[in-house]
């Protein structure tokens, strides 16, 4: 899989970040913000439309091999995780056909990955990341799909992970145990 196209996606309401590279090289970002809408059914699976419309043209297109997708925080709770929740099963179902693996990253493993801190706060994360990548990025979610990006890179042996600590995360989502 060292030449296969991998996406990293940080799924959010308001500013849906997704991250393709392919070689250990971005090849495309896309920032999709959308606004809240009234709460009944149409309206809110109109708005998971215009997030999940762009996202599934990439994967049709590009066909990713592996796509890492930030997945619930354990510590999120209301309306906001049950919206979320709606667009994370309308985004699972539009782009299943299209890509390799679906992995789900848990956000404490994806700031473990980035910053080796499970609970590293975002302006760490961004922070590490611009160092690390030599760029900037004007908002976390954008940063957050990049990072999501690289461990699709290592998951699919594009870039060495790094420390042992990187290493067994990948390992582990690889689904390889590694020896004591």
């Amino acid at each position: 899989m060292t030449d296969a196209i991998v996406m990293g996606v940080d799924p959010s309401l308001t500013g849906f970040a997704i991250a393709l590279g392919r070689g250990g090289e971005l090849v495309a970002e896309k920032r999709i913000a959308t606004k809240p809408c009234a709460s009944d059914v149409r309206s809110r699976l109109k708005r998971y439309a215009l997030i999940a419309d762009p996202l599934t043209a990439l994967c049709e297109t590009h066909r990713p091999a592996i796509v890492c997708i930030e997945g619930y925080s354990f510590a999120s709770k209301g309306a906001g995780l049950h919206h979320r929740s709606e667009l994370l099963g309308v985004v699972f179902e539009r782009i299943a056909p299209y890509v390799g693996q679906i992995l789900e990253i848990p956000p404490s493993t994806l700031k473990q990955f980035t910053t080796g801190k499970g609970n590293a706060q975002k302006p760490e994360m961004v922070s590490v990341l611009a160092q690390r990548h030599g760029r900037t990025f004007f908002d976390d979610d954008t940063a957050d799909a990049f990072a999501l990006l690289q461990l699709a890179f290592a998951v699919a042996g594009q870039v060495d992970p790094g420390n042992a600590q990187r290493c067994g995360i990948v390992a582990k989502l690889r689904g390889v145990e590694l020896a004591a």
